[in-house]
């Protein structure tokens, strides 16, 4: 199962691929550098304006732009100029400001060769219109300033000079060149330039003109733009910002004269509609004899509520003497002198204070006092005294006459005051609509006024305006010609170039190892063989090949001794193949240190090379060749001693031997009876025997091995042993009746 690289495992790929990668790496730098140099370079050159907002919008407008003059650049206020900044990044990137200049600097016709020249150095066109036709011209060089001039690529048949000197201008069709006369000192052999449709040349110039605000908010617009030629592309950004201004203040003045007659036009209409309402209002006061209908409401409510207590008053006293009134007719008169009950009429409330009554109230205490002095003397039968009686009967019937004279008025006071109620409350109901109307009279001529005096203080401001003409863009920063170009740059290139091909070379290696996995773990080489793994040996000592001898405290020798442990633990082990799916893997040192650790711990061990091609275990333990153990003679000739440096076991080499001098392929050799007689002999005599094979992708050697072999130990090499490999090696193996006990994992961290 193949899964990703970790940071380690890419580290061990690094180093295993490192030529695939540096020559990766080194082939993405030439390749950038490459192209840095063959590239026409291009300069870039910028100039930049600042937009005001529009003051248009009335006097609050008017005084917002004033605050926005004194906010710095790049602090924005909500609602200051940021549509107005957008409209006029619209326009200077319009059509009809970038054709214009483009035109006037005949951007259309492109200098192809000297390379890396400009074109304002070789060639100054004097004119080449929209309209021009499209081709490619060459100036041939052809001595004293001379040039011949051919083209090709041409749709329509163009009228060419037949000889061209420099200095003078000639004609190519509708188009006039010149040749500067600062070059006939050392006049360039090839001159060729191009002249392309105006419309595609537009089209390309729009898409690479950048014309933007640098900052969110910011009212500076910058215009950029790039070109072969420096002089040109500081042309062309003047030359839009020149037409711009020119442009923009021609609308401001138009602009501002059209402000100043809207507003007056609108002035005029507005005061003599002022004062047509004016005129309204007035005559509807005089008709209705209104000042304040506030006022006069109140008003007319005091009087009123003034009529109602008075009418209230007038009820109560009307009621109370009628009453009173009636309970003194209701009363008999008496015949004799006594006092008659009208006379109590004069202790009315209302009488108290009432002149008349008061007068016969004297009047009677008069005639009593006179009439009881002549009954001092006389008789009530007396005339005298008659007299005087008859004359307080008179002045007491006076005294009701009045009573009822005075009931009465208060009748017809009440029915005044009533009247007057009634109609005091119909002109009270009228105060409202009449109110309202008053209002809405005022409100119209308030608005009205309001607006008289807007349009007032906006006429004086466009006049000034108009008279100051201020303008709405200011250029901040013109062009320059550039001395560097803007691309390519070497050293950004170069470094750029470091990044990318270290990307390359990264994803080459990646690439190489997820198409063609090798084994990286433990899990991989499990997962792959079928089988655990037996031991993880790490990288031994430089020049170490019987580390177990000579390093026997390294993490290897270790390794081996545990392998040797494992292999013991289920018996005797028998005859086992130590074989692997290619070459470098480790088998022989696996199958040397193993013998050799086998027999230190005091085994009798033997060591058979089964790799008859290209066997070098002779040369590894440093004993001789010949003869090896398929030659002719016994085992105990073919078989050498080994010196294992410690323990009480022994171990004996069995070399190869040398190449047949019949001739015998290998195969032959190594399927006679006697190689399994062989083995079946050593098996007998030792306690393990050790069979080192050749690999399994390569020969059929191992196979053949493998057949009288009790058990097979697989030898993969971490970071280099590819997973289908060992795989297929196993399967192979097991399709052959073999027993694969385990994998061994050489080069490996453990």
């Amino acid at each position: 199962m193949n899964r990703g690289l970790d940071l380690k495992e890419l580290g061990h790929a690094l180093v295993q691929r490192r030529l695939r990668f540096v020559l990766l790496l080194l082939g993405t730098v030439g390749l950038v550098m490459a192209a840095t140099f063959l590239l026409t370079p291009v300069y870039e050159s910028e100039s930049s304006l600042r937009v005001r907002s529009d003051a248009g919008g009335g006097l609050s407008q008017a005084m917002l732009s004033g605050i926005e003059d004194m906010i710095p650049t790049g602090i924005q206020l909500p609602g200051l100029g940021d549509t107005d900044v957008s409209t006029e990044i619209g326009i200077l990137g319009s059509r009809r400001i970038v054709a214009g200049v483009a035109d006037s600097l005949s951007l259309h016709v492109e200098l192809q060769r000297p390379r890396r020249a400009f074109r304002t150095d070789l060639l100054e066109v004097i004119h080449a219109g929209p309209e021009a036709p499209r081709g490619v011209f060459t100036l041939r060089h052809r001595g004293d300033g001379v040039y011949d001039v051919s083209s090709r690529g041409t749709r329509t048949e163009v009228a060419l000079p037949e000889a061209v000197r420099i200095g003078e201008v000639f004609e190519v069709g509708p188009m006039a060149f010149r040749i500067p006369a600062t070059l006939a000192p050392e006049p360039p052999r090839l001159i060729r330039f191009q002249v392309v449709p105006f419309t595609r040349m537009m089209r390309g110039l729009r898409r690479d003109l950048r014309i933007g605000r640098d900052d969110a908010g910011s009212r500076l617009v910058t215009i950029r733009y790039r070109h072969p030629d420096p002089r040109l592309a500081r042309a062309l950004v003047n030359g839009i910002l020149d037409d711009f201004m020119v442009y923009s203040e021609s609308v401001n003045r138009s602009d501002s004269r059209r402000e100043v007659e809207i507003v007056t036009e609108q002035l005029s209409g507005y005061t003599d509609e002022l004062r047509r309402v004016e005129a309204e209002l007035q005559s509807y006061q005089e008709r209705e004899r209104l000042v304040l209908p506030e006022e006069q409401a109140a008003s007319q409510i005091q009087r009123i509520a003034e009529l109602q207590v008075l009418n209230d008053a007038l009820s109560v006293e009307r009621a109370a003497l009628a009453d009173f009134l009636g309970q003194i007719d209701a009363r008999p008169i008496p015949l004799d002198g006594a006092a008659s009950p009208y006379r109590q009429l004069a202790t009315f409330p209302s009488f108290l204070r009432n002149a008349a009554v008061q007068e016969f109230l004297e009047a009677l205490i008069e005639l009593e006092n006179a009439r009881a002095e002549l009954l001092v003397r006389r008789t009530e039968e007396n005339r005298d005294v008659r007299m005087v009686q008859d004359r307080i009967r008179e002045i007491e019937g006076q005294l009701r006459d009045l009573t009822v004279d005075y009931l009465e008025g208060l009748e017809t006071q009440l029915t005044s005051s009533a009247a007057a109620l009634a109609r005091f409350g119909d002109e009270l109901e009228r105060i409202p609509q009449l109110e309202i109307e008053y209002t809405r009279r005022m409100r119209d001529r308030r608005l009205l006024s309001e607006v008289v005096v807007m349009l007032e203080a906006r006429l004086v401001q466009a006049r000034v305006q108009e008279a100051l003409d201020d303008a709405r863009v200011r250029p901040v920063d013109r062009g320059i010609i550039e001395d560097r170009a803007a691309f390519p740059r070497p050293p950004i290139s170069l470094v750029l170039s470091l990044f990318l091909g270290t990307l390359v070379g990264l994803f080459g290696v990646v690439a190489t190892e997820t198409a063609n996995p090798v084994v990286r773990s433990r899990r991989g080489a499990e997962s792959a063989a079928g089988c655990p793994v037996l031991a993880a040996v790490p990288t031994a000592p430089r020049g170490a090949p019987l580390f177990v001898r000579s390093h026997p405290a390294a993490a290897a020798a270790d390794a081996i001794q545990a392998l040797v442990l494992e292999l013991r633990r289920g018996g005797t082990p028998g005859v086992v193949l130590i074989a692997g799916p290619g070459r470098g893997e480790g088998r022989s040192t696996v199958a040397a240190n193993l013998a050799l650790a086998w027999a230190r711990q005091g085994g009798r061990v033997a060591l058979v090379d089964g790799d008859l091609r290209r066997g070098r275990l002779h040369r590894t333990l440093g004993v001789a060749a010949e003869p090896g153990w398929l030659d002719t003679g016994t085992l105990e000739s073919a078989g050498r001693s080994i010196d294992t440096g410690a323990g009480g076991g022994s171990l004996h080499l069995f070399p190869r031997g040398a190449d047949p001098s019949d001739g015998r392929h290998p195969l032959d050799r190594l399927s006679a009876p006697a190689t399994e007689t062989i083995l079946d002999q050593l098996r007998r005599e030792y306690d393990v025997v050790l069979v080192d094979s050749p690999p399994l992708g390569e020969v059929a050697d191992a196979r053949l091995l493998a057949s009288p072999a009790d058990s097979v130990i697989l030898v993969a090499r971490r970071h280099r042993t590819p997973q289908a490999t060992l795989e297929e090696a196993a399967g192979t193996l097991r399709r052959g009746g073999a027993t694969v006990r385990g994998v061994v994992l050489t080069r490996s961290s453990r």
